[in-house]
């Protein structure tokens, strides 16, 4: 009776240890599966990274015209607005025959 017992003991056990040894081989077959999958993602998430809710920003116009040492600032997101502000501060100053819009400059910042 007892070699029975040992004899099915055996046997159970060699199944179970063949068991295992599949199931850690299927593991380790889906670890390496999963980790080409991860970096595969993340390869593409390098490429493509869009980040939400970002506003774009608009370029901010400065222009200045400068009349007998003085000189007259205006900004705006708009080029034409912005020469248009600081040539009518000029006029408000100066004689308009000096505040010409050909004296304006313009420098556009990102």
């Amino acid at each position: 009776m007892k070699k029975g017992l040992l004899l099915t003991l055996l046997l159970t056990s060699t199944a179970a240890f063949a068991n295992t040894d599949a199931r850690i081989a299927a593991l380790e077959s889906r670890i390496t599966y999963l980790e080409k999958r991860l970096e595969l993602l993340e390869k593409q998430n390098k490429q493509s990274i869009v980040i939400e809710h970002r506003k774009t920003r608009n370029p901010v116009y400065v222009c200045s015209i400068s009349v007998f040492g003085k000189t007259y600032e205006a900004t705006d997101y708009n080029e034409g607005l912005a020469r248009i502000a600081s040539r009518k501060a000029c006029t408000k100053e100066q004689d308009g025959f000096f505040c010409r819009d050909d004296s304006v400059s313009c420098k556009k910042f990102n």
